[in-house]
């Protein structure tokens, strides 16, 4: 064994070999925890342990650190939170923290965010946590510790986004502005979102401006996409079949890897269709088998087709 630890101390099959002694001599386990916390069999022998003893927090912690989505781990580290948080170190609320976040439970996630390590993204999902959980008051302290201390972190983009969620809407304006000002990859929803405020503040003209940005200088953004489809569908309900196509078009061009670009291609035919523009219409349909030829809008566009 000693042999092998030298030569192969990586290696998966010393954990294997330590696993088998351990199961006479105790030392062997520590040792497997201390250099193999993630191998299958060490995690073996940590359960083993705290089924026999389960007031042992350091292993609690690596089971929720290494396997966070097996069976009981979710009762371990709600322990861990309720009987053990005064000797918990921050690497361990890291933890406690990102299992949380995976499991949807935003709220409690925010707490043990809290407590990690201070980083963008830990202080972004602490504000995040808390605002999903209804405690908009905290959630504003970390999106600003974020925004304070990390002015040019990638989280803090959407870190000032959220925050102009629950601020009013004049405050709101100014954190948008920052986003489309210094977080271009950002920029194009916060473009929607601050249009949107502006109309609420009764300011249709500096709204319409806004979305031009939008559409003229992030044309191939998710966020310009969405727009025009929501804009498409309103015309269509409408009536105003001419108008949605139009609207509808640029998807195609312009965000043809967007979940919303074969939709798009297949309605603009349908459009054309009820127009009685029968060529626009099995061109379009055509565009749509070519281009997006795995999706529904596919098969659609086939039976339109015949």
């Amino acid at each position: 064994m000693k042999q092998l630890n030298t030569k192969y101390p990586d290696s998966p099959a010393v954990a294997e070999a330590l696993y088998l002694l351990a199961q006479t001599n105790p030392e062997y386990e520590q040792q497997a925890i201390e250099q193999f916390p993630h191998h299958p069999r060490t995690q073996q022998l940590m359960r083993e342990s705290l089924a026999k003893n389960p007031d042992q927090p350091q292993l609690m912690n690596l089971l929720v650190k290494y396997t966070p989505d097996e069976p009981g781990v979710t009762e371990i580290r709600d322990r861990l939170v309720v009987e053990y948080s005064n000797i918990l170190t921050p690497e361990n609320w890291q933890a406690i923290a990102d299992s949380y976040w995976t499991k949807w439970d935003y709220g409690k996630a925010g707490k043990a965010y809290a407590k990690a390590p201070r980083n963008p993204r830990n202080l972004y999902r602490a504000g995040r946590g808390y605002h999903l959980g209804n405690d908009k008051k905290t959630a504003k302290k970390f999106y600003l510790q974020l925004i304070q201390q990390y002015p040019n972190a990638e989280d803090t983009g959407l870190g000032l986004r959220r925050l102009a969620l629950i601020v009013d809407k004049e405050e709101a304006l100014t954190y948008l502005d920052r986003v489309i000002a210094n977080f271009p990859e950002e920029a194009d929803a916060a473009l929607l979102e601050k249009a949107e405020i502006l109309e609420e503040l009764n300011n249709p003209v500096a709204a319409k401006q806004t979305r031009e940005i939008l559409l003229n200088q992030y044309k191939h953004s998710d966020a310009a996409a969405e727009y025009r489809w929501s804009i498409a569908g309103k015309e269509a309900k409408e009536g105003n079949l001419v108008a949605a196509w139009q609207w509808a078009q640029p998807i195609v061009t312009n965000n043809p890897n967007h979940s919303l670009a074969p939709k798009a291609s297949f309605w603009i035919g349908k459009w054309a269709q009820k127009l009685g523009r029968q060529e626009d219409a099995n061109t379009a349909f055509k565009a749509t088998l070519r281009h997006f030829p795995h999706s529904y809008y596919a098969w659609r566009s086939a039976v339109a087709l015949g």
